[in-house]
């Protein structure tokens, strides 16, 4: 793809001012541009609206970033992937259903830490979130 209107003047610009950015770093940005024009997206087309489409992008990156392994506050935990992707499994969250699921059972076996994890992995598919926590005291 050929840079042209505003991005090839810009270029243009860059190129002749070669004291502040060398030829390499202007042809590095262009080839940049052309790789970045390559890569599919969204088809706005599909959107009624610029607002809706912006909010499939905002979802896709959240989705994107709460998937990604820097975003897994979980990692430490040893076998929590299994029960986390169960827990997503019963909640059916591709489903129209209301859904919810319990968590019983004996006091430090990580009731909460699974809760939590399964809250924070799939938080960002909801526009509201309430984590309601009940405890029962001796």
């Amino acid at each position: 793809m050929n840079q042209n209107g505003s991005f090839a003047v810009a270029f243009a610009k860059h190129q002749q001012c070669a004291k502040i950015v060398s030829l390499d770093q202007v042809q590095r940005w262009k080839d940049a541009f052309k790789e970045a024009t390559s890569i599919s997206g969204f088809d706005s087309h599909v959107y009624r609206n610029e607002c809706e489409l912006i909010e499939a992008i905002v979802q896709d990156v959240l989705k994107r970033l709460n998937d990604s392994p820097s975003t897994d506050t979980s990692s430490h935990l040893v076998g929590i992937h299994s029960k986390i992707k169960h827990i997503e499994s019963l909640l059916c969250l591709e489903c129209k259903d209301v859904r919810s699921v319990g968590l019983c059972g004996v006091g430090g076996i990580g009731k909460t830490t699974l809760a939590c994890a399964v809250f924070i992995k799939i938080s960002c598919q909801f526009e509201v979130l309430i984590s309601l926590r009940t405890s029962m005291k001796n």
